[in-house]
């Protein structure tokens, strides 16, 4: 038995699993949706989730996916007599949770988490679904749809449905020479061929005469761009005047290359002289390095901590999703010590790069062993950056390792990059939210 469990299965339980007892609560969780949410006494800031499978005669194992649970991938227990499998646990009530099933898989199979899986299956009494289409140019991609639920205090996200009241800005995509920069390590590399580059400009750009527009850079950028819905939220920051009008640029990340998003001076060199001089021909951009933002998740993260370091010069801003920043060195083979990132830092010069971090508190499993956790090593990351002064703004969201969380997650970051000069003072360290 689960060492939490709900009201509604211990009721259940206790009716001794009746098939009328069991019909009805079936009705009822048809009716109301699942997960089934109960309170937790005496914390409004917790609630019990309860995930439901209703299984039949070959249903021998349950399996929930969720990066966004602090156990990622958890067995659902059989109710004896019945064909409801259940598991409860106890999150925050802002939470955002993505999941799918697994139905009798092996034992031995390793099973994805639920942030990059396209082989779950949804929950059949959530209408609320998740979507990553799949991008059509990329052999490598498959669409992947997952259930997910907002916990009740969890920000609404009103960017997210589409208002024809406030104007929309362009989109155009560009195929950009990638030229081979260095002798290239990895087999089947793109280098040498072409790039696509989505560039964003906000409603009105053709009418602006001023050459002062921000830059926002954002790696992985075909994710961003169709699976995180960034135009949108930058849409609605701008016509709210939350933020002043930028031009967004999203590079993609080929499958045969996403070896360079783990440490590639090839890749750095790419983006600082080829991209970012590319952009500032065509585009009416300042170009002061603190009106130059990279924006990456996971991997892509990484790589965007790792261009800025080395080219301080060119880079002033830095937005960090769960940034992937707990291995070793990706340039010396044999540096197996961990954390190489926040080394590098602490050994590099002082640079006036502003950085904002944001990690999941559920990202708590090493990626591999010997490794801190990703939660972990941000934390010691932002510690490493506020010795060295630098200044930082560093926010925790009750999440896991989700492109969900990261899409939530998303605006609080853009309006942390807008807000980090004039909030950040050595004397009062940056706010932790």
């Amino acid at each position: 038995m689960s060492a939490l469990e709900s009201l509604r299965i211990r009721e259940l339980r206790n009716a001794d699993s009746s098939e009328s007892a069991t019909q009805s609560f079936w009705a009822e969780a048809s009716q109301q949706g699942t997960p089934l949410l109960e309170a937790v006494p005496n914390d409004p800031e917790l609630v019990l989730l309860t995930f439901l499978w209703r299984g039949n005669a070959q249903t021998r194992d349950v399996v929930l996916i969720s990066p966004d649970l602090p156990s990622k991938t958890t067995r659902l227990e059989h109710l004896t007599l019945t064909d409801v499998w259940h598991y409860t646990c106890q999150v925050s009530t802002r939470a955002r949770i993505s999941y799918c099933f697994q139905i009798n898989a092996s034992r031995s199979r390793t099973v994805k988490t639920a942030g990059w899986s396209a082989d779950g299956l949804v929950d059949p009494l959530n209408p609320r679904l998740f979507v990553i289409p799949q991008d059509n140019v990329n052999s490598e991609s498959r669409p992947a749809t997952f259930s997910f639920v907002d916990l009740p205090a969890a920000a609404p996200l009103p960017w997210l449905e589409p208002d024809s009241s406030y104007p929309s800005g362009m989109i155009a995509e560009f195929l950009i020479p990638a030229p081979r920069l260095a002798p290239c390590p990895w087999p089947g590399s793109v280098y040498g061929l072409q790039r696509r580059l989505w560039v964003y400009t906000p409603a009105g750009y053709a009418q602006r005469k001023d050459s002062s527009l921000r830059l926002l850079l954002f790696l992985d950028g075909w994710m961003y761009l169709n699976a995180l819905a960034t135009d949108q939220l930058l849409d609605y920051l701008i016509t709210g005047h939350r933020i002043s009008p930028v031009v967004a640029a999203f590079l993609d990340t080929p499958a045969p290359v996403r070896e360079e998003l783990q440490g590639s001076a090839l890749h750095a060199a790419f983006i600082v002289k080829e991209v970012l001089p590319w952009l500032q021909l065509r585009y009416s951009l300042a170009t002061q390095p603190n009106t130059v933002a990279l924006i990456g998740c996971n991997q892509a993260a990484f790589a965007a901590a790792f261009t800025a370091i080395t080219y301080p010069t060119s880079v002033g801003q830095l937005l960090l999703q769960s940034a992937s920043i707990s291995g070793p060195s990706p340039i010396r083979a044999g540096d197996r010590e961990p954390e190489w990132l926040a080394r590098r830092f602490t050994a590099a010069p002082r640079s006036f790069l502003h950085t904002v971090l944001q990690v999941g508190q559920m990202e708590t499993d090493a990626p591999r062993p010997n490794e801190p956790s990703l939660l972990t090593a941000n934390r010691h990351l932002r510690d490493v950056l506020r010795a060295r002064n630098h200044p930082v703004i560093y926010s925790e969201f009750p999440g896991g390792h989700s492109l969900l969380s990261w899409r939530a997650e998303l605006e609080a970051g853009l309006l942390a990059l807008r807000d980090i000069k004039k909030l950040y003072h050595p004397d009062n360290p940056s706010p932790v939210r």
